[in-house]
């Protein structure tokens, strides 16, 4: 049993281990984890090849740094593609990443909350402290002036007892509060940035994700950086995965009796603890499975469910990321620091200067925990003590 993808996922021991043996032995040991763990380590290899890194003597400072240097090429020719020059303000820079965007994710659909009935639910549940912050008195008049996707994201921040205000509106939701939409996206305006800013309420966030509409709400950063563009892109393409996840989800509950409780419960647990304790596993790593083998799903999610819901917005989308395809959940451990091959944790730690000793991985672990539960269901055996739809 390989120590490499327990060490990535910092997974807590032995109880990783005993299962791993566990569903080797009831897959007639297909050795899924010895497999993925030299599929991770030929990637480093390629990866240091392909930085002109040697291969046989390239240390981790040396690894992190040369992924920091190609991030800031590709965000260089994406700038050059789309003609943001260095003089762009941080919101022209938006913009146009906004642009592109809409071109990469127009050709996928979500089923979502209907903006109207979002207005519904929100006017039933007024975000009193947002309200105050942006200086509005009413609520007719806020709905009025700002987009619903913008107030649901940005209550949550401000109130964080918000959702709870919400749920008992989304318990009366019915699957005719439902369509089939693009996935939208739009900016924070100006004038609302300027108030959440001076109060320090965004952070270091980018993207913001209004689930239940299907929407994502980007935040300009305040003043430009090294790879900001490509930082900004890579991250609406992030978002606009989850979003996609969730929408096929509410399909998932779209035939059960209680649509409404369940999407109330769905948008206070949020979607992985959900889907574990409704599934037996996490949703992501279904869709895994489907970007896999689409026959190897359950049947016990129905007809309603299509390949196409289960298709999300993902890197490959984007040719002029060719180097970072296939790299998602590659993770290098060593002695001497652990570096992510993710693109965006590399350039979250460009964007925050971390050193390599403090790089972050989550985006890298969370990739290699789908990818590896999903080798392990392509099993049958596996599939049957793992999926259990309740």
């Amino acid at each position: 049993m390989s120590r490499l993808i327990s060490d990535i996922l910092s997974a807590k021991e032995p109880e990783f281990s005993h299962n791993l043996h566990s569903w080797e032995r009831l897959a007639h040991k297909p050795a899924v984890d010895i497999v993925l763990t030299s599929d991770i380590r030929n990637s480093i290899k390629r990866t240091t090849k392909d930085l002109t890194l040697d291969v046989e003597d390239t240390t981790p400072r040396e690894l992190y740094y040369g992924l920091r240097k190609q991030a800031i090429n590709d965000s260089y020719i994406l700038e050059k593609k789309l003609g943001i020059t260095p003089s762009d303000t941080s919101a022209v820079v938006t913009k146009k990443i906004l642009t592109y965007a809409h071109t990469v994710l127009d050709k996928y659909s979500v089923w979502n909350m209907k903006t109207s009935v979002a207005k519904r639910v929100i006017k039933a549940a007024p975000p009193k402290k947002l309200m105050k912050t942006l200086g509005y008195r009413s609520i007719d008049s806020v709905l009025k002036r700002e987009s619903p996707n913008l107030l649901i994201v940005l209550a949550a921040i401000i109130d964080p007892d918000y959702g709870a205000k919400l749920a008992p509106h989304y318990k009366k939701l019915k699957v005719s509060d439902f369509d089939t939409k693009k996935i939208s996206l739009e900016v924070i305006p100006e004038d609302v940035l300027a108030k959440l800013q001076k109060q320090d309420y965004l952070g270091s966030r980018y993207v913001l994700c209004a689930y239940q509409t299907g929407a994502i709400v980007v935040v300009p950063p305040p003043k430009r950086f090294e790879g900001d563009a490509l930082l900004l892109l890579v991250s609406i393409i992030e978002a606009a995965k989850g979003v996609a996840m969730y929408s096929s989800y509410f399909k998932t509950l779209s035939v059960e009796k209680k649509f409404g409780d369940d999407v109330a419960k769905l948008l206070q647990e949020g979607l992985a603890m959900n889907s574990r304790s409704r599934m037996g596993t996490g949703w992501s790593s279904l869709h895994a499975l489907a970007n896999k083998d689409i026959t190897k799903l359950p049947e016990e999610l129905g007809p309603h469910i299509q390949e196409e819901d289960l298709k999300t917005p993902s890197l490959s989308d984007i040719k002029e990321l060719k180097f970072w395809h296939g790299k998602l959940y590659v993770v290098q451990v060593h002695p001497d620091g652990v570096i992510s091959c993710n693109i965006l944790d590399v350039l979250i730690n460009l964007a925050n200067n971390v050193p390599h000793e403090k790089s972050v991985r989550l985006y890298g672990q969370s990739y290699l925990w789908d990818e590896l539960i999903a080798r392990y269901l392509l099993h049958e055996p596996i599939r049957k003590i793992v999926i259990n739809l309740r």
